[in-house]
This record gives C-alpha cells, structure tokens and sequence, in this order.
C-alpha cells in the first residue's frame, strides 16, 4: 500500500508570544486587584497537555511570588492518576509540572470538603472541591476551553468543568458521571454556581488553541465572569479545531492515544464515534477499522477510550494500567470506551488485517490515513485513493509523494508526525 505525506492548511491564530500577552494580563490592574490582600494562593492545573503549560503556569507562580504571595500547585483532574494523591501528583510530573520546573510546591490530595448541597430531580448533590485548595486563601484555575468529547452544551471542557469535576477530586467527578451526559450538561454547572459563588474561588485563565494545538488566546476571568464569559469562548475554540480532509476513511491508524490528549485518549468528535450507551452516535465522519499503537507516557497507563479502536498492537496492551483504567471508567460509568479491542502483534499486522478484510476490494482502493493522535491533524500519512477524494485540494500540501509504506524491524511504520 502507497502513502503520501500531506499537510493540511490551517489559518494559523497562535499567539505573537505567549510570554508577553500572559505577562500584560497579570499586570493588569484587573487581575492585581483580584489578587489583593490574598497571602497563600492554589494554582489548578489539570491533566491535559495544554500547550505552553508550563511557560503559563511558572510565569504566574514567580509574579505570585513577587507580589509577596505564598504559591502551591494542586492537581485538579477529578480520578485521573489512579484517582490518588501520588498518582494525580505524576500525571502533572509527566506534563512536566513539578516543583523544579515551575517552582512551587505541589501539593495533591484527594480529600474533598463540602460546600453545600443542590437538589436536582428529586435528588440532593454535595458541592465538593478539593480541600487542600480550600485551606489557601484563593484559588486560580487554568484550563484550556475546548469542545468536550462526550456532549455538547453550553459549558463542556474549560473553567467550569475545572472548578466542579476537577476539584472535586474523585468524589465529585464519580457524582457528576453517576447521572451520564446528563450530569455533565446539567448538574456540572449548577455545581459551578455554588463553587464560583465562593470567594475562595479568584477567577481563571481560559487558554483557547488553534488547529496545531498552538496558544490562539488567553483569558482572564474573574469568578463572576466565568459562567457568562466561557461559552463564547467555547464557540472560538469550535471554529479552531483541526478536522479529516475527507468524511470517508476505511482505515485510521492512530500512532498513540493518550490522557494528555483527550480525556478519553482520542477524541471522539474528531474520528466520529462516541460509543456511549443511549446517545446518539456521531453523523461523521465514517471510519469503518481503526488501529492503535502506542499510548503516551503522560498517560501513566490508563487507557480509558482503548475500546473506541477495533484493533491495538501487544506494546500498548502491555502498557496498560488496568488499575488506573478501571477507576476511570467506572467512574466515567462510559463502559464500552474501557473494553479491550483485538490485540494483534504490531501496526504491521494491524495494515495486513485491513486489507484482508477489504481484500473484494483490493489494497489499491483503500482510503487509509495514519496520524500522531487526535490533536494533531495537520500532518498525516493518506493513501493514494484519499489523495484523490480530497474536498479541498487548495487546503492541502503534498509533502512526499505517494511510496510504498516501510516498517521498521518492529513492525512500525516509519513515518516522520
């Protein structure tokens, strides 16, 4: 089977330099006066690789520390990490948030504390959040706003997730999934409100990225502008993901999955399936066979969204974490996304299974793409028939000509994403 190299053509939106914006916001006689008189502030991180992370997160940590204000980091990622102190304290570690890089101390704990209760269909809810947090005199969020992988609402991955299932450890993130989608779009931000009506709560910083996962905005939000303020930044974010080239793909290889990537490892929207009992599946786009090889190493293990493949090589079966994958997806209560697919010995056999299985066909018409992960679809490796589907020609560079695809003594393919 032959493979191009393509680059697809994405407005670029990143930022002049990170550095400079973040500094002029925290500046800001805005952001100064919402820090005053605060002597010990958390700083929320959560568990995805956000993009310039740690340039974000060690900028504000040395002007905290030069107001005369005392920084902690505290992990803010519900049951991720095992959905325990050491290991949520390793998932920030492997997105290299650690006391020597951004210097601060680390502090993670899955202790919640109660802030009240909310009733909802006949139901009451605790209001828990992070109770490490809540012994500082205020807490600042920063979270990426981004479309959630599995609804669509007013309100899905950024601040208001971060303020209620992130800090809310493993007991508020159990309570919002224990009622499906519908905890998420409903209860999550009735939870907010009471969580941002606090004045231990400061305000957040909503960084927006464009289609090659670059800084395309950062926000300050105080906590009363958090609920009125992320939608729109939400809709941004929407317009700015990256997307396939064609609808139609017989076989996706996906080099690895990872936490760091989605909160389900590959997201969902991007390769059209949602694979949640009871809701409707994704209108496209249409892959019948998907492949994955590897899983990254930010991902500690768990593999939550493996059962969204139909097929996984031994290396990343071996480097499961069923223990961390089990606490995860019986928290997330999505079950199907936890079941382990076919295991075959590498990519290779992945590439021979396909085309066994579309061999009426005949190798030479099968649309197959390979990409890095679900966040970066800027380059890819395509068949020569996808080549020739292509919607938009103008929006896409070849990079290197069509050639027969080359393995590794492994059984990899070796691509350059």
């Amino acid at each position: 089977m032959k493979f191009a190299k393509i680059r697809q053509l994405f407005p670029h939106n990143e930022l002049g330099s990170v550095a400079d914006t973040f500094a002029s916001i925290l500046d800001s006689g805005k952001f100064q006066k919402a820090i005053a008189a605060r002597k010990r502030i958390a700083i929320a991180v959560g568990s995805r690789g956000i993009s310039n992370i740690v340039t974000i997160v060690k900028a504000l940590v040395a002007h905290l520390r030069n107001a005369g204000i005392e920084p902690v980091i505290v992990g803010a990622m519900g049951s991720h990490g095992s959905a325990t102190a050491q290991g949520q304290k390793m998932v920030l570690d492997k997105l290299q948030i650690n006391e020597r890089t951004v210097d601060a101390e680390i502090q993670s704990s899955m202790d919640v504390i109660t802030l009240g209760h909310i009733e909802m269909n006949g139901r009451s809810f605790g209001v828990y959040v992070d109770k490490t947090a809540w012994q500082t005199d205020g807490v600042l969020l920063v979270n990426r706003v981004k479309q959630h992988s599995d609804f669509t609402a007013r309100y899905e991955s950024g601040l208001v997730k971060m303020a209620t299932v992130g800090l809310g450890n493993h007991r508020g993130a159990s309570q919002v999934h224990s009622l499906g989608t519908v905890g998420l779009k409903k209860l999550m931000p009735a939870l907010a409100e009471v969580v941002l009506g606090s004045d231990k709560v400061i305000g957040g910083f909503a960084l927006v990225e464009d289609a090659y996962h670059q800084t395309a905005g950062i926000h300050w939000l105080s906590r009363d502008e958090i609920m009125a303020g992320e939608p729109e930044l939400l809709e941004r974010a929407k317009a700015l993901m990256p997307y396939f080239p064609v609808d139609d793909i017989d076989l996706l290889i996906i080099k690895q999955m990872g936490k760091d990537i989605s909160g389900v490892g590959i997201d969902p929207k991007i390769i059209g399936r949602l694979m949640i009992w009871g809701e409707d599946e994704l209108p496209g786009p249409r892959i019948e066979l998907i492949g994955i090889c590897d899983i990254s190493a930010a991902s500690c293990g768990n593999a939550l969204g493996v059962g969204l493949g139909d097929f996984i090589t031994r290396e990343l079966f071996d480097k499961i974490d069923f223990q961390a994958l089990k606490k995860n997806i019986l928290t997330a209560t999505f079950y199907q996304r936890g079941k382990i697919p076919i295991v075959l010995e590498n990519e290779r056999e992945i590439i021979e299974v396909a085309q066994k299985h579309f061999e009426k066909r005949g190798k030479d018409k099968i649309r197959a793409v390979i990409i890095k992960d679900s966040l970066h679809l800027a380059d890819m490796y395509v068949s020569e028939p996808v080549l020739d589907a292509l919607a938009e020609p103008g929006m896409v560079e070849i990079v290197d000509p069509a050639k027969e695809i080359v393995f590794d003594s492994e059984g990899k393919t070796v691509v350059d994403l």
